[in-house]
């Protein structure tokens, strides 16, 4: 059977406490099949939904600053395998906050839902250097919503099938974000 275990933000907030919840996904997996879902880094997303009041870009660099930090304490490592995937969510949120997005809007679930893209591969990193074989999922690519933005309702006949599709070409923990998803065009959108 395989077991779902939930992470929040503060559960992946600092260094301790990501190597808490590192150590607790290696203990489970090694008695049987494991999915991890992520929340953002605790207090991320309240710091995007600010800036994208304010259209504020300095989060970008602060938000970077963050991650790499805590990936770096943890494995003295850089991004390896998920440089690419980060590097492309952060010039997302750059293009997105200048956009002034307002509430309810399909820029701003792109903002809201960046914290979240931006764990899963921080957590894989970081399983992968403590040698565990782990692969990060973005919600957006297999949970289907309608384009109820800010409150996205899930189609879950659509989502089942990508996710099986897709957990079944996954090689070791899959890593999967959490609150987010996309409409069947491929536009982000967030979960209540």
């Amino acid at each position: 059977m395989t077991r779902v275990l939930k992470f929040g933000g503060t559960s992946v907030g600092s260094p301790e406490s990501l190597a808490n919840a590192v150590e607790v996904i290696r203990k489970r997996a090694a008695h049987g099949p494991v999915v991890v879902v992520v929340s953002a880094l605790s207090g991320v997303t309240s710091a995007l939904d600010a800036a994208a009041a304010s259209g504020d870009p300095s989060i970008v660099d602060s938000l970077r600053d963050r991650h790499t930090l805590l990936l770096h304490e943890l494995t003295s490592a850089s991004w390896n395998g998920s440089g690419r995937t980060v590097d492309a969510l952060f010039a997302a949120l750059t293009h997105a906050l200048a956009l002034r997005p307002e509430s309810s809007t399909p820029e701003h679930d792109l903002v809201l839902g960046i914290g979240e893209r931006l764990a899963a591969p921080l957590v894989t990193e970081v399983l992968r250097h403590r040698g565990i074989d782990a692969t990060a999922i973005d919600a957006t690519d297999v949970v289907r919503t309608d384009g109820m933005w800010g409150e996205a309702r899930v189609d879950f006949v659509a989502t089942r099938a990508r996710l099986l599709q897709r957990l079944a070409s996954v090689r070791g923990v899959p890593v999967i974000t959490g609150y987010v998803g996309a409409t069947a065009a491929g536009v982000p959108t967030t979960v209540p």
